[in-house]
C-alpha cells in the first residue's frame, strides 16, 4: 500500500517537474535551449539540474510501481 501511495506521489513530482522542465528547456518556438543563469558567467546550470531533478523523479517512479507489483505478487 504505502508503495502505490509513494509511486502516485513520485508521479504527480514528476508531472510537476515536467511543467518546470519545459519552461526552462524549450523556447517558445519549440527548441531545445537549456534556461541560464544571468550572471556574468551565465552557465546552463540551472536548466541542467531541472533536467536531472525530473529523470531522477521519473526514475523513482519507476522504482516505486516495480515495487507495488512485487509487493502485490508476495515477493520482497
Amino acid at each position: 500500500m504505502i508503495s502505490i501511495v509513494c509511486g502516485l506521489a513520485a508521479a504527480m513530482f514528476t508531472w510537476a517537474a515536467w511543467i518546470m522542465v519545459s519552461r526552462a528547456a524549450f523556447t517558445p518556438a519549440g527548441d531545445f535551449r537549456l534556461e541560464r543563469s544571468g550572471s556574468a558567467w551565465d552557465p546552463v546550470y540551472p536548466g541542467a539540474i531541472k533536467v536531472f531533478l525530473m529523470l531522477v523523479l521519473g526514475i523513482m517512479t519507476v522504482q516505486f510501481a516495480i515495487l507495488a507489483v512485487n509487493y502485490a505478487r508476495g515477493r520482497r
